[in-house]
């Protein structure tokens, strides 16, 4: 889908739909982007991830987010964001 800009202030949105657990579809809107291609990118990003086929490594996912990390390591969320920054230099092979 494109991506829109807002003439008021100069940034870009994108509107998108993606179906529900229920199976209901639903529309999304995220705006502040500052270019047209992050917008893209945002949405190309959320619809993979609500049609459930991400292509990434389970290890991948944990680095990107720091609140996947306290739920695997049982570790509360403020803490989660201090394991991600010892996790970060670790490269992943891939």
């Amino acid at each position: 889908m494109p991506a829109y800009k807002n003439k008021e202030n100069g940034s870009w949105y994108v509107v998108t739909q993606y179906t529900d657990w229920t199976g209901e579809r639903k529309p999304k809107c995220k705006r502040g982007f500052a270019t047209r291609r992050e917008a893209l990118e945002w949405e190309q990003k959320f619809q993979q991830q609500s049609a459930g086929d991400l292509d990434i490594s389970s290890a991948v996912f944990l680095l990107e987010n720091p609140v996947a990390i306290s739920m695997v390591f049982h570790i509360s969320p403020s803490r989660s964001t201090t394991v991600f920054a010892a996790l970060e230099p670790i490269s992943i092979p891939t």
